[in-house]
Parts: C-alpha cells; structure tokens; sequence
C-alpha cells in the first residue's frame, strides 16, 4: 500500500528541545525561551552545531522542559503547592547578585509549584526551593469577528477561543461551532448595539429551543462552555 501523506518522522522525546545559544551555557542555568523556562543539564559551547541528526539524536546542545529542580531562590518563603515564578536578574540568597533566582512575586515567567517533600516549607534563609515544573497551556486562538446575517444560516461564524464581535445592529448575528463537550467559546461584543448568538445546527444555548438565538446586550463579554454535543451554557448564566 502506497503512501499518501507526507511522513513526519520522530525527532526526540518531547521533555527536550534543542538549543544553540550564542554564548556559552552551563550545567545548571536556567534558560528562559518566550514565557518558558528550560534548564541546562549539562555544559553547551556557543553556537553549538544545529540540527538533528540520524534517528532523531540532537547534534546541538539539549535543554530539559520538565521534572523537579532545585533551583536558587530569594529570600520568598514557599509552603507545598505554592506557585514559583523565575527572576532572570533577581539575587539569590546564596550567589552572585543579580545572576537570576526562584521568586514568589507574581509577574515573572512562571516556572511551576514548590514541592515539599519533608513537611518543613521553604524560609527566607533557605538557599534554593524545588519546583515542579509545569508544562505552558495553549494559548487561546483569536479572532475579529464582523455581525451578519438575520437567521442560523447566514450568521457569522466563530471560533473556538476568543472572539471580538463588531458591527451588532440589533439584527445581525454570530454562530457558535457545532457543540463538542468540553469546547469553549469567548465572546466580547462591543457599543452600540445587541447582537444574536445562534448555535449549530441542532445544538441548543442555555434553556433556549435548539437553533434558536440568544440575544445579548451590547458591551459585554461572556464565555459559552459546551456540556455535551448539543448544549452550550453561559458564563455568567444570562436570562434565557
């Protein structure tokens, strides 16, 4: 049997990515790549060579994306659970000032949760806290979406994830994706004027009859959460 489909071929194991950095790296830092954080495990020279050699074995130095890592912290006290964030120019308590750190202030790129494994929690003397690390949520697809339509059938069509809503006029309207358990749409109407919210074919909003509309008011914004593969429900719960 022929093959249709272009192969896609196994790289490496995804807890690993690649890293060629421009300028040395050593065993133990922690390197922050977009809103992630990835640790060193061993030494990688600059411009490391790039690429991925046969079956998938990396040519270029590896960084680590999970697990549990003791990490240098700054004087923030962390009980089990306790979100930790990492301060890349932060001072650590024992360390070089300034050279990057585990912190508890919020606004950092988050690195996981502590974790405390002997009941004591972490003080400010303590030199470093275990984190686990945890894996980046997707982020929400966008869209600018513009009213249309008077009825189901000609109604503009959203998406999955959060959509801007103009040009309402009291008649037009948007409709939802066929209802999946689990799926979730946001939508953020803008001034001026109410907007229809129509399901999919068969699907149903609220307590309202399936394939028919709710109406909205103008300058609000909502989430629909889909319980089943017919019934969407708002948040907040509106009138219906």
């Amino acid at each position: 049997m022929a093959q249709t489909q272009t192969p896609a071929r196994y790289a490496k194991p995804g807890r690993l990515r690649d890293y060629c950095p421009a300028a040395d790296t050593f065993a133990g830092d922690i390197v922050v790549i977009g809103n992630r954080v990835f640790l060193a495990a061993v030494d990688i020279a600059a411009s490391a060579t790039a690429g991925i050699g046969v079956n998938g074995t990396p040519t270029r130095g590896a960084l680590h994306a999970d697990g549990l890592w003791d990490v240098p912290k700054d004087a923030s006290t962390f009980a089990d659970g306790d979100p930790v964030f990492w301060n890349a120019t932060g001072n650590p308590t024992v360390g070089t000032a300034g050279t990057g750190c585990a912190t508890s202030t919020p606004g950092y790129t988050r690195m996981g949760r502590a974790v405390v494994e002997n009941g004591t929690a972490y003080v400010t003397g303590d030199a470093s806290v275990v984190v686990e690390i945890e894996p980046k949520a997707a982020r929400l697809p966008t869209a600018t979406v513009a009213a249309a339509g008077t009825v189901q059938a000609d109604a503009a069509q959203l998406i999955e994830g959060f959509n801007l809503v103009t040009g309402a006029d009291d008649a037009k309207g948007v409709l939802l994706p066929a209802a999946v358990a689990g799926a979730q749409v946001i939508i953020k109407v803008g001034d001026g004027a109410d907007l229809k919210i129509w399901p999919a074919t068969g699907d149903a909003i609220n307590a309202i009859a399936a394939n028919s509309a709710m109406t909205v008011v103008d300058d609000v914004c909502l989430i629909l959460t889909a319980l089943n593969g017919t019934t969407w429900y708002t948040t907040p719960l509106l009138p219906s």
